[in-house]
């Protein structure tokens, strides 16, 4: 018995010696490895990989607070099929079938899946562009256990969710997606909003450093190269979209009786610049991301495509000459059909002489002969300073992407001439942007001041919110002229342009129409048909310009664009509730 004994205390000295000597070795080893340099560290150490995490885009709103974009996902799933057993590729495939089953775009059998899951290859994609209820099924999946991700790579990609469809597309732009081979490729913003504010709503994305087996699994995570992410700021803007809505709806149901090339409405805020609606046909579907289209759809007519006004520059050379005093409101002139200006004849559009005229019936009644006695007595000088201060030849700069400037021609420039006066006054020869035009008329409709327009009236981010106050550029006119031409423009509705009217209210407003001749030369089409008015006065609400162009099976009356025009007020002065004035 005490021999036992013996021997047991003996064989557990041995092993406690044993046990010492190795734990030991194992401390001396941790040491050497924590405290002198290694090659196999200085490897690995070489091999680490930034991996990013993604910053959320910012959402944007409308003025009433409803998200006209929102950020979502979209998910790559792959697998190493050989780190998966026989048994787990059978029962992985029924569960991953089912989760792919909720896209029916994406939908495959459990027999298709446990083909891809037995492949013999070292990585295999699954499914790209998953959406998201695609990939939370699947990490419900692995947060119940019922797979194992450890095979499995799955990969964010970030995608845009339009509530509204395809309303107010070309003011919010569209986002292209980051690809999924090029890690360096962010998803950036195109057009609209998305662009010009892409580093604002894009954010800043994160950082941790990664080492990673041959699979592509991360092995090691190395903390002191983490940075956490910084989402994008959120864009709050002045567009209502029940506006917007029925500007899209107006312009849709007019234009299949007009059948034009393209259509466009603006609405602006005459007292603060800013923009309440932005419609353009034909527009596009920023979410859509299978169609097959040419940028020259993504393109915003409103600030972007150039024009001749034609005669709704009128207003604003009357405006010109009162302001500086040429003429008086009351004052006529002897309208005799036609005008030499330089080496071009203007010629009235009915090429009849219509005697002693007023400034009203001249608005009223589109006279080109008037607005280029207007322009005469101006003089180049003040015509052209006159025009620079309503805004043409230079940006609004708006806070949307890719506007264009327009083109005016002036004196100094090489080539112009008298005659360029002349027909600049009928607002040709001088190609504008829609919005500059609705700008130039909000200055008259608010008394003299050239605001600046802009969409985005509130930005939020984690630093705070910034809101966006109005900016007054300069004054063009004094309130005395501004006042008097309005009442001068809601005179000239009444006696020329009865359906832009609607009933108990009292709206300025002028049409005009920019001709293209036919086979034979004849300028007997149009275009180019528009209407630019406010209302009501005084004290308007709202601005709005309606412009097509380029039609296709009908020829215009002058007048077409004004119906659409009442319509657009008549919603406003309702959705206001604006009470009647009177006519």
């Amino acid at each position: 018995m005490d021999e036992n004994v013996a021997l047991q205390r003996k064989r557990i000295v041995v092993l406690a010696a044993v046990l010492a000597v190795a734990g030991l070795i194992l401390l001396v080893r941790l040491a050497s490895w924590q405290l002198l340099p290694h090659a196999e560290i200085d490897y690995y150490a070489g091999k680490g990989q930034a991996s990013s995490i993604s910053a959320t885009r910012g959402s944007i709103y409308d003025a009433t607070g409803h998200a006209l974009v929102a950020s979502s996902v979209y998910y790559t799933l792959g697998v190493s099929p050989k780190l998966l057993t026989n048994k787990n590729k059978q029962a992985y495939a029924v569960l991953l079938s089912e989760a792919f089953g909720r896209s029916p775009e994406h939908a495959v059998t459990p027999e298709a899946m446990f083909d891809l899951l037995s492949e013999d290859a070292t990585y295999v994609v699954l499914g790209k562009d998953l959406p998201a209820q695609v990939g939370q099924s699947i990490e419900e999946l692995e947060r119940t256990g019922q797979i194992v991700m450890d095979a499995f790579k799955m990969e964010l990609t970030p995608s845009r969710v339009y509530p509204d469809g395809g309303l107010a597309a070309h003011v919010l732009g569209w986002l292209r997606l980051q690809t999924h081979d090029e890690d360096t490729n962010p998803a950036a913003g195109f057009y609209g909003l998305e662009e010009r504010y892409d580093s604002e709503l894009r954010g800043v994305d994160g950082t941790w450093q990664r080492i990673s087996d041959k699979y592509g699994k991360p092995v090691l995570a190395q903390l002191e190269g983490y940075a956490p992410a910084r989402d994008g700021a959120d864009l709050t803007l002045t567009l209502d979209r029940n506006i917007q809505f029925e500007a899209e709806r107006i312009l849709r149901e007019s234009n299949s009786e007009f059948k034009a090339g393209s259509a466009t409405i603006v609405v602006l805020d005459p007292t603060s610049g800013a923009l309440l609606a932005m419609a353009n046909l034909p527009g596009f579907l920023p979410g859509d991301r299978s169609a097959d289209r040419t940028t020259e759809v993504y393109v915003n007519r409103a600030i972007s495509s150039l024009y001749d006004p034609g005669s709704v520059f009128t207003p604003l050379t009357l405006a010109l000459a009162l302001q500086t005093r040429v003429i008086r409101s009351t004052d006529s002139y002897d309208d005799r059909g036609e005008m030499a200006i330089g080496n071009r004849l203007i010629l009235n559009e009915d090429r009849d002489p219509h005697g002693q005229t007023s400034m009203t019936q001249l608005v009223a009644r589109s006279y080109n002969v008037g607005a280029a006695h207007l322009a005469v007595l101006l003089g180049p000088t003040r015509f052209y300073e006159g025009m620079r201060n309503f805004g043409f030849g230079s940006k609004t700069e708006i806070d949307l992407q890719h506007e264009a400037a327009g083109i005016m021609w002036v004196p100094t420039d090489s080539g112009w001439n008298m005659s360029y006066l002349g027909m600049n006054a009928l607002g040709e020869w001088i190609s504008a942007t829609p919005l500059q035009v609705a700008t130039a008329y909000a200055a008259i409709a608010n008394g003299g001041v050239l605001m600046r327009p802009y969409v985005v009236a509130r930005m939020s981010d984690e630093t705070g919110v910034t809101d966006t106050r109005p900016i007054a550029i300069r004054r063009v006119l004094s309130t005395e002229v501004a006042d008097e031409v309005s009442n001068m423009l809601v005179e000239a509705v009444n006696m020329g342009m009865e359906d832009a009217m609607v009933g108990g209210y009292r709206l300025a407003g002028k049409f005009g129409t920019v001709s293209m001749p036919d086979r034979e030369g004849t300028p007997n089409q149009y275009n180019m048909v528009s209407y630019v008015g406010y209302g009501p006065v005084p004290n308007p609400r709202f601005v709005i310009l309606v412009k097509f162009e380029q039609p296709q099976e009908i020829m215009w009356e002058r007048q077409s664009a004004e119906p659409v025009f009442a319509r657009m007020a008549e919603y406003l002065l309702d959705y206001y509730g604006i009470p009647p004035t009177g006519q």
